[in-house]
This record gives structure tokens, C-alpha cells and sequence, in this order.
């Protein structure tokens, strides 16, 4: 029986922060005994096919989302993560990040507007509020808790059933307290709560080569003191009994894992050619 799926992975096709391939973070689920397995790449599907295929040949069924940057009014850009449940939500995902690349780059980052997941139809989609780089994780942690209340109640209007509170724990400053506080708005708001770990490489031993990979993506030297740290060192793949634990006061978090993957059921048809219809 499924206990629990890791919604949130960066691969090594998140460029700049992930080094996991996906043969390894597949396999990885597969002695696991995961029947589901979800990959956030940093706002692209890079990893799409080969990510697909390796989950079908393992009889896991793979979640297809991103962790996408969203363009605040009044703030920095955050980033939450989108999955699609189906074909439609996941052509949705590929016309939003490629809308963003086209036509609404900040600092040379793609953004997604927050205009365009409010004004539209927002069927076949999930989403996942993104923890510390979320909106509401952002407003808890700078003291703003009405306003990130206030957030919380504009998603679960556009996405009704369809938008979980993400906590984590890992080894992070405040992480206690913002759990505590996201919670806190989740029990108040009726809004369900999702476990979530932030894997970014393999295995613990996996820390300081990530940290070089980092360090290259940002122009930096790995023995700079003045390098912001920015991953820790426990951020590898955790089994499901390794998240249960975490989450043992939480139990709704790691159950809503898996019924969020569930939900999710998108098919995708490889080895043919669709060529655009040109008229003649």
C-alpha cells in the first residue's frame, strides 16, 4: 500500500540546482515499492519524456509538474508548483511556461502572471503553494500572517478542491515555526494540507557536489565565505518511511500525497509525428 509521493523533485534538468538523474531518482522509487513518483523541474518539462518512460517501464506512474516562477505586484517573484491531472491540464502547464518565456521575462526571468491563472478555466490543474519561496510562505516569514491569510483565501477560489498547502521539514532556519503558521491557516481556512521534500540530489553524500554544481550556476567559488548557502544537506531522496515519520503529527499532509497522485492521469502518446495542419 502507498504511504506516501514525493511531489517536489528537481532533476539534473533543473540546470542550476539539481544534480538526481532521473534513472537514478526512478529507481530510487522503485525499491522503494512507490507506485507514483512526481518531478518539479524549475519552469521547464525538460525531462518530460525520459521521465515518462522510465516510470512506465517500472510500473510507476509518473506526475507531471513544475515548479514555476509567478510574477508578484508588490513583490519578488515566488514559486509554487503546478501539476496536471490530465492531457488538458498538462497542455495548460506548456502554453503557461511558454508564455512566460515568450512574453513575460523579470531580470531575465520567466514569470508567469498571477492574472493568468486567476482569469481563466483552471481544470486539469493542481496546485502547490510552494512552502518558504511560496506567496504564503514569503508573507509568514516577513511577519505579514493576515495578508498571507488573505492569499491563502484568493487560491482556493480559483482553484476549488484543486490547491494544497505545502509544508516541509528539513534542516532550515524557522522552518518549526513556519509549518506551525501555515497549519494554522490551512485548520482555519479549510484549506488541506501536503507533505513535500525538497530533493535535490540522490544521496546525503550527494551534498557537496550539488554545492559545486550551485556554486558554477551562480558564478561562484564553492570556498567563498560570503556564498550564500542555499541547500542543505539532507535535501536527498527519502523513503516513505523516512516522510511518514516527519509527518507522524501531520498525518492528513502525507495521506494527501497520495491521493493527490491519484488524481493525476495524464497520457502521453510517444513515437508518432503530429505535424501542424497548413492550409494549402
Amino acid at each position: 500500500m502507498q504511504k506516501f509521493v514525493h511531489l517536489r523533485m528537481h532533476s539534473e534538468y533543473s540546470i542550476t540546482d539539481g544534480i538526481l538523474r532521473i534513472k537514478d531518482a526512478v529507481k530510487l522509487a522503485y525499491q522503494d515499492k512507490m507506485l507514483a513518483l512526481g518531478l518539479s523541474d524549475l519552469h521547464n518539462l525538460f525531462a518530460l519524456v525520459k521521465f515518462y518512460k522510465a516510470c512506465r517501464n517500472n510500473g510507476i506512474k509518473p506526475i507531471i509538474s513544475s515548479e514555476v516562477y509567478i510574477e508578484s505586484h508588490d513583490e519578488s517573484p515566488y514559486k509554487i508548483i503546478i501539476i496536471a491531472k490530465d492531457i488538458l491540464g498538462y497542455r495548460k502547464l506548456c502554453d503557461l511556461i511558454t508564455r512566460s518565456y515568450v512574453t513575460n521575462r523579470i531580470n531575465d526571468i520567466p514569470c508567469i502572471k498571477e492574472d493568468w491563472l486567476f482569469n481563466t478555466n483552471n481544470d486539469g490543474l493542481i496546485v502547490l503553494s510552494g512552502f518558504a519561496n511560496g506567496d504564503i510562505g514569503k508573507l509568514i516569514l516577513n511577519g505579514k500572517f493576515a495578508e498571507a491569510k488573505e492569499k491563502a483565501t484568493i487560491w482556493a477560489k480559483h482553484f476549488s478542491n484543486s490547491y494544497y498547502l505545502e509544508i516541509q521539514r528539513f534542516n532550515r532556519d524557522s522552518i518549526d515555526e513556519l509549518v506551525a503558521k501555515t497549519v494554522d491557516i490551512a485548520s482555519s481556512l479549510d484549506i488541506p494540507l501536503v507533505a513535500t521534500h525538497p530533493i535535490q540530489f540522490a544521496y546525503a553524500t550527494d551534498h557537496l557536489a550539488h554545492e559545486v554544481r550551485v556554486a558554477v550556476g551562480m558564478g561562484a567559488r564553492i570556498d567563498d565565505e560570503k556564498r550564500i548557502d542555499l541547500y542543505a544537506p539532507d535535501q536527498y531522496f527519502q523513503t516513505q518511511e523516512q516522510m511518514v515519520t516527519k509527518f507522524s503529527d501531520i498525518p492528513s499532509a502525507i495521506l494527501n500525497s497520495v491521493e493527490i497522485s491519484k488524481m493525476c492521469n495524464v497520457e502521453i502518446t510517444l513515437g508518432e509525428y503530429f505535424l501542424p495542419n497548413f492550409a494549402t
